[in-house]
């Protein structure tokens, strides 16, 4: 089938919001089925069908190609995944590792993307699955989560393209062990993290509920608040992790935020994961069309935090990427930018938000400064270019 043929067997309202998308996987190299679409592109409502399709016509490409499908999630606002772009796929040596497979790249925020990652059970950004065709399905074979160093990321892609057996996945020693807090902190712990790296493979719905039954009781986070801190610190990170879940993969948002906001309210939470549970609840609102909800989680944490800096420029990053409260993020940022105009991080979200506001000179000022402060960004070079139109590397 070709890649015309595929496009027009989608939904037509879809295949409209996406026509952009596919076209340029169609007239690009044969190594990539998807491009990462704009930020700004429309929005449409895709369906797990609409990610079962594209993967499919990926695994058709992949056994044409004799090669894997490699499935990379990632989002136009974040650092690493503009890192992992940047540093490696748009240069010759990673387009030379993939030329030989199915890239298909996809941005989490638009709802093609969304759905796919649903579909992979991802959780954070940028992952990168590696899929082979076995029969008339895709098998993972390997997970890279994150991005850290080019030398590192491509040696550990090359590794998962030369696997010959599908990797394991999760573990399975807390299957028939309910999570009670009666029980020793440090087998606890073990069991709740062990269903946590569950939640990312196929058997992330049973993990979820068992994690859920003993997050959501009060009686048993009573017993755990007497934990030592680290102790507690690790069961926060099993919650974000669910959290995580809830949010990107069973898309339950009001779930998530709810999860979010009984963490950041239970005393045991450590203060050093405060302001990341705020971000989470608030993002988690705006994403389920609770704006104003959003603002209160925010205008809260202000609160709390006396004002500072460091909140401001939180809720400002929240309502940019969020879209929510436009002209009250620019007042926000403004204000931060006049008391500090070294803010390099401010600059850039005052570049994201002149953008979206149909401020382009404005976007290209702020994305300037943000490179001049921070040189060397990944994300600030190519949201510049993307600005300006010009292709000159930004020192």
């Amino acid at each position: 089938m070709s890649c015309a043929q595929w496009l027009l067997k989608r939904p037509l309202a879809l295949a409209a919001a996406l026509a952009s998308l596919a076209l340029t996987a169609c007239g690009g190299s044969q190594a990539q089925v998807a491009a990462v679409a704009s930020p700004n592109a429309s929005p449409a409502v895709a369906s797990p069908q609409d990610a079962d399709r594209l993967l499919e016509q990926a695994r058709l490409e992949a056994v044409a190609k004799h090669g894997a499908v490699i499935a990379l999630l990632q989002a136009d606002w974040c650092q690493p995944c503009n890192e992992l772009q940047f540093r490696v796929l748009d240069t010759n040596e990673g387009r030379a590792l993939v030329a030989k497979h199915v890239l298909v790249a996809l941005d989490f925020d638009q709802p093609l993307g969304g759905a796919v990652a649903s579909r992979l059970h991802v959780l954070g950004l940028p992952t990168t699955v590696v899929l082979r065709p076995e029969g008339r399905e895709l098998r993972e074979f390997a997970r890279i989560e994150g991005f850290e160093h080019p030398d590192a990321y491509r040696a550990a892609l090359a590794q998962a393209l030369a696997r010959a057996n599908p990797a394991p996945q999760g573990c399975a020693n807390a299957d028939d062990r309910p999570l009670d807090a009666s029980r020793p902190a440090p087998l606890l712990i073990a069991d709740a993290e062990c269903l946590a790296m569950q939640l990312a493979t196929d058997r992330g719905e049973g993990a979820a509920s068992q994690l859920h039954a003993f997050l959501d009781d009060p009686a048993q986070l009573a017993q755990v608040e007497k934990w030592p801190e680290d102790v507690r610190e690790r069961l926060i990170g099993v919650a974000q992790g669910l959290g995580r879940y809830d949010s990107r993969v069973a898309q339950n948002q009001g779930r998530a935020a709810k999860l979010f906001g009984a963490l950041v309210a239970w005393p045991g939470t450590p203060t050093s994961t405060l302001s990341g549970l705020v971000f989470w609840q608030a993002r988690c609102l705006a994403k389920a069309g609770d704006g104003q909800g959003a603002e209160r989680v925010l205008d809260a944490w202000i609160a709390h935090e006396n004002g500072s800096a460091a909140a401001r420029l939180l809720a400002a990053d929240l309502m940019v990427h969020e879209h929510v409260a436009p002209e009250r993020a620019k007042r926000l940022l403004a204000d931060l930018l006049n008391a500090d105009p070294g803010d390099h991080w401010a600059h850039y979200l005052s570049g994201e938000l002149a953008m979206q506001m149909g401020d382009r000179d404005g976007a290209r000022k702020h994305l300037a400064a943000a490179n001049h402060l921070k040189p060397g960004v990944a994300l600030y070079i190519r949201h510049f270019l993307r600005v300006s139109g010009d292709s000159v590397h930004v020192e």
